[in-house]
């Protein structure tokens, strides 16, 4: 029978990086054995491999040259920016207040040439504050290279608190700005029960339920433009009065629905009760608010004529007419 020749498998070629990376392998095998490898390509792969390493390391030696730059240059820097640079050559005081400039910057004691950089805002601007008790706030900036400004903000004086037989005129903020012997002309708070009353201190009273009352009347009484009223009395929670120039007494009673009962007292004061009126307004309850002059009481406490005026349509049995 004839004989088949079996084919021959022949070994695939290695091709590429895998046979370029066996070839210097073998080479560099030949070189350690003692022999003599001339092949261009084993002494080009040498250099590159040694060019790699250098600039591997060039790369290292480099960013550490950088890192080492940048720090100094930082350090420089920050100590020329606390030493030399900028330097104080103006202080500018702007905002309203009783006080001149030479008592604000006195107590900043800032001096002119010394480092901007290097002094404290925050003590600056307590110190000012802390002695000078007719302000409402103290800001102090730094504006680069050379000037520092001082914000200030001086109280408007809002309240006089009745407090052992002395007044303390209160701001609008609630700082007590200082004391006197008189109200100053401002509205009188009586009954407040003030808590160690001292000037530069915001006003406290003994009992918490008065200091919010205290805030809410002054708040209501200035957002409704009601403008006259000389004092305001909080010695009874439940029996609150105002004193409108003097000749009308405004009887709120509770602390409750304090912005209805100003604006209702506010809107008859200036539509039905004119200037020769002397009496008392009852808006205890808005919708049945009522005056009574003061000639309607007879001799007799406790009598009424029938000189009550009612407004808003309101009766209840009392003598009086609806006005309105």
């Amino acid at each position: 029978m004839p004989e088949f020749n079996r084919p021959v498998r022949r070994p695939r070629k290695k091709t590429g990086s895998a046979l370029s990376h066996k070839r210097f392998k073998n080479r560099e095998q030949a070189a350690i054995n003692g022999r003599t490898v001339t092949s261009k390509k084993l002494k080009r792969h040498k250099m590159s491999r040694d060019v790699m390493k250098s600039r591997r390391k060039n790369k290292k030696n480099y960013i550490v040259y950088y890192i080492s730059f940048l720090v100094i240059t930082l350090a420089v820097i920050l100590a020329l920016s606390l030493t030399m640079l900028f330097p104080i050559e103006k202080i500018v005081v702007e905002g309203d207040s009783v006080y001149s400039y030479a008592e604000i910057t006195e107590l900043a004691n800032i001096e002119l040439g010394k480092n901007l950089i290097r002094y404290d805002t925050i003590g600056i601007e307590k110190r000012i504050f802390d002695n000078l008790h007719m302000l409402n706030s103290v800001r102090l900036t730094k504006r680069f290279p050379d000037t520092v400004l001082i914000s200030v903000t001086g109280g408007i004086p809002s309240s006089a608190v009745e407090s052992q037989e002395k007044y303390f005129i209160v701001s609008e903020t609630g700082r007590i700005m200082r004391e006197s012997n008189s109200s100053g002309g401002v509205t009188e708070i009586l009954g407040f029960e003030a808590k160690d009353p001292l000037p530069g201190r915001y006003i406290e009273s003994l009992i918490p339920e008065k200091l919010k009352l205290f805030n809410s009347l002054i708040n209501e009484i200035n957002e409704s433009s009601l403008i006259g009223i000389l004092s305001v009395d909080i010695s009874d929670l439940l029996n609150i009065k105002l004193d409108y120039l003097g000749r009308i007494n405004i009887a709120l009673g509770a602390a409750t629905d304090l912005r209805l009962k100003i604006i209702t007292a506010k809107g008859l004061l200036d539509s039905y009760l004119g200037f020769n009126s002397i009496g008392t307004l009852w808006v205890t309850n808005p919708e049945t608010a009522r005056f009574l002059p003061s000639d309607a009481y007879d001799f007799i406490p406790g009598t009424i004529e029938g000189k009550t005026q009612s407004f808003g349509g309101a009766s209840d049995g009392t003598p009086g007419h609806a006005i309105g």
